[in-house]
């Protein structure tokens, strides 16, 4: 069922989690420096993976009907970033953009990616995704990376799936941010490194409960910018 296992959704969260430190610390990261954005005023993510334990603790005599709820979507990060203005925002739009994709095809070391892009009308003000296909004797799967900007903000999303279909999804929860975008969320509000963090731009993120997040659990809440002393 697996063509992803579970220690390289493990491997991509760490990336994900380093990829956002000045260059001079790991030299040649996937994403801009982001205290190099003009005008940047916060910025969040959260992630969900699959639950992999729930399936490799599962008795092998359990009946069928007891066995847990399966999707394959392996891992669902979001990224909030505000900005003091559109313009700002928009600039920091093109500054992922010209980063382009390749340093985080590089750091997630896929052997065999095929890769896609192109504008997506009809989300946000401006959207762009890059969809990688990869497959090799030990991993299968679909990555999605998509950006949008939309008024102040610009929102970003990473997804791991095993099909094109469903890796989407990624495009579902940023259509969700660019829908609150006139809500005036703003801030850190309060953050929980587990999980559940609410206000400011946390307000964007769906609820657990959600069905993008079915299957998944929480990785944790990160602030990326200002940095938490």
């Amino acid at each position: 069922m697996f063509r992803l296992h579970h220690g390289f959704v493990s491997i991509f969260c760490m990336i994900l989690a380093m990829s956002f430190l000045p260059v001079s610390a790991q030299g040649g990261p996937p994403f801009p420096d982001l205290g190099e954005l003009d005008g940047l005023q916060a910025a969040v993510n959260r992630s969900a993976s699959l639950d992999f334990l729930a399936f490799e603790m599962e008795p092998a005599s359990s009946p069928e009907g007891n066995e847990p709820a399966y999707r394959d979507v392996f891992n669902l990060t979001g990224f909030v970033f505000e900005f003091d203005t559109s313009d700002n925002a928009a600039t920091g739009y093109v500054a992922f953009l010209d980063n382009g994709v390749e340093p985080l095809v590089t750091m997630l070391g896929l052997e065999n990616p095929v890769l896609t892009e192109g504008e997506i009308s009809e989300l946000g003000d401006q959207a762009y995704a890059y969809s990688i296909f990869n497959e090799t004797a030990s991993t299968e799967g679909c990555f999605r990376y998509v950006a949008v900007q939309q008024d102040t903000y610009l929102f970003l999303a990473i997804i791991i799936t095993e099909t094109e279909e469903t890796s989407l999804d990624a495009d579902a929860l940023l259509a969700a941010f660019a829908e609150e975008s006139g809500e005036g969320h703003s801030g850190l509000g309060e953050h929980n490194s587990e999980g559940g963090s609410t206000g400011g731009l946390w307000a964007f993120f769906p609820d657990t409960d959600d069905p993008l997040y079915a299957g998944l659990v929480p990785d944790g809440d990160e602030v990326l910018y200002p940095a938490l002393q």
